[in-house]
């Protein structure tokens, strides 16, 4: 009955809240019987467990991605880093390096930091949530405060920390 209900909210507004579909389905009496402190238990359960934020926080439509597929979940017996293990092979990892600046030309990204400088075609940058919330960043990361203005604060800290920041110009 909820996922009814939500859907015909997020028809109307793609970006509801999963609080926006509940507060919507009691205002419009569609949960008779749930008393508030059963309704807020099972939003708890249910939404706010399972993705690590509150209902306010949480797109409807996100936490539905997936719902389709079939299978249950999967574990990897040796790990997860088993992923970016695969992923690394045959590129340049630095941990625990600051990144000062990033340029970039048509022919490639330079980083400056604080062991050096280095060169390749594309970079990917990982920053702490906490860091990226604030947007504590030099002004030499001028692409990074792009990108992040683009990113809706509404996922951040949420299940899905992993963030594609799209930059609308520069090759990376």
């Amino acid at each position: 009955m909820f996922a009814q209900f939500a859907a015909s909210v997020t028809a109307s507004n793609a970006n509801a809240s999963v609080q926006d579909v509940v507060d919507a389905a009691v205002s419009q009496g569609a949960l008779n019987g749930f008393s508030t402190a059963a309704l807020d238990s099972i939003i708890n359960t249910v939404k706010e467990h399972e993705y690590a934020g509150d209902a306010s926080e949480l797109s409807q439509i996100g936490t539905e991605e997936g719902m389709d597929m079939g299978g249950g979940d999967v574990l990897f017996p040796d790990g997860f880093d088993a992923i970016t293990n695969f992923l690394a092979i045959g590129l340049n990892i630095q941990t625990e390096t600051i990144v000062e600046t990033i340029s970039y030309t048509e022919t490639g990204v330079t980083l400056s930091t604080n062991k050096g400088e280095y060169r390749g075609d594309r970079v990917i940058v990982t920053v702490p949530l906490g860091v990226l919330k604030a947007g504590d960043f030099g002004t030499g990361l001028w692409c990074i405060k792009q990108s992040l203005a683009r990113v809706s604060k509404r996922f951040l800290g949420q299940h899905h920390d992993a963030q594609l920041l799209q930059q609308t110009q520069g090759p990376f």
